[in-house]
């Protein structure tokens, strides 16, 4: 085994337990009852993932390697995945759909699930397949393309789904949309992401870092769960509008500057938009501040001031009490000119943070 499959699940939440196999028999003879191949292979994998398996819980606490047949495998190596683990993927959205188990988003986010929305295959899941066809008109209508547009439907759909274990669309609501998103984030940082997907892209792209390959993947991931939240929101079924990177909307006040900011500069910021908070300013108006603000603060980190934090560090020279050099008077002019009402708040609200200033704003 590698090393990269020495990471556990996660703890669950609630026990765990597999499906009557009759019940499920009769489920797959009913649903491929054109296809007796299909019939035979799928008892065949349910049959012997039950004796790897015969406690579910292990499963879930199998290495994620382990659990996608991928330990062992050279990072390069082409071909099908197969395995006890990997062919028993329909039995597992079985599970969820049927009988709600949630499956954990690291197994989501590391499989394909192409089969979940075949007719035969939905209508036995209780997926609303008319409902699915009406969303992918809207997208149209929003401007998405037909075939793109449909595809992030039903690979986003597919991951909220089985993570909630729970089939009904109309039940997705935003703090499905954010934790799929923080899922996603931390997903692709894990050390195995690049490695899963390197076992999922072309033979020209397998080839490319690892770490590329999970950093391509967290924007794609973020781009079609955005792009659902534009549906949702279009339909009235999620009535918060979509914001970049699906953070929770009030998160933002309980992190007004950013954490590497000197205590000496973060003070007064925080003051000032706390201030605000408190007054009839609207609460959106309020954040673009507090945004602006976290540039400049990041701008004034990266260029590396030594003077942040003891004096005003973007008030002009003849009010810091020193003369500049020339690096920092051409960075504050070039920061005049682009964050110029940034400046003058930050100017105003550090005051108090300056030696000897006399006021403070609330």
């Amino acid at each position: 085994m590698t090393a990269l499959a020495l990471a556990p699940a996660p703890e669950p939440d609630r026990r765990r337990c597999h499906a009557p196999r009759e019940e499920y028999f009769a489920w797959v003879r009913v649903t491929f009852a054109d296809a007796p191949a299909s019939v035979k292979s799928r008892r065949y994998f349910d049959n012997r993932f039950l004796k790897y398996w015969p406690d579910l819980e292990d499963w879930f606490a199998e290495p994620l390697l382990v659990r996608l047949d991928l330990h062992g495998r050279d990072p390069h190596e082409s071909g099908k995945r197969i395995g006890p683990s990997h062919e028993a993927g329909p039995y597992l959205c079985y599970l969820s759909l049927v009988h709600g188990l949630r499956l954990d988003a690291d197994y989501v986010l590391s499989r394909n699930f192409d089969s979940l929305f075949v007719p035969k295959v939905a209508a036995g899941l209780g997926l609303d397949l008319d409902l699915l066809d009406s969303l992918s008109a809207r997208m149209l209508q929003l401007g998405y393309a037909p075939v793109s547009g449909r595809s992030v439907l039903t690979w986003t759909f597919t991951r909220l789904l089985l993570m909630r274990g729970d089939p009904d669309l109309r039940a997705i609501r935003l703090d499905d949309l954010t934790a799929l998103a923080e899922e996603i984030k931390r997903y692709c940082a894990r050390p195995e992401a690049g490695f899963v997907r390197a076992s999922h892209v072309s033979n020209a792209r397998r080839r490319m870092p690892m770490d590329q390959l999970a950093e391509i993947y967290q924007k794609a991931c973020l781009t079609r769960l955005h792009g659902v939240h534009v549906l949702l929101f279009n339909i009235g079924q999620v009535p918060e509008p979509p914001f970049h990177g699906l953070k929770t909307a009030e998160l933002w006040r309980t992190a007004l500057t950013p954490p590497e900011t000197p205590p000496a500069l973060a003070a007064p910021v925080s003051r000032w938009l706390s201030g605000r908070l408190q007054t009839s300013d609207r609460a959106e108006s309020v954040r673009h501040s507090r945004d602006a603000f976290r540039y400049f603060l990041r701008w004034l980190a990266q260029a590396g001031h030594s003077s942040a934090g003891r004096t005003c560090p973007n008030s002009p020279p003849h009010c810091r009490g020193s003369s500049p050099g020339p690096s920092w008077t051409a960075s504050w002019k070039r920061s005049r000119n682009s964050t110029t009402r940034t400046n003058e708040r930050l100017c105003f609200c550090c005051a108090g943070a300056a030696p000897g200033a006399g006021r403070s704003h609330g």
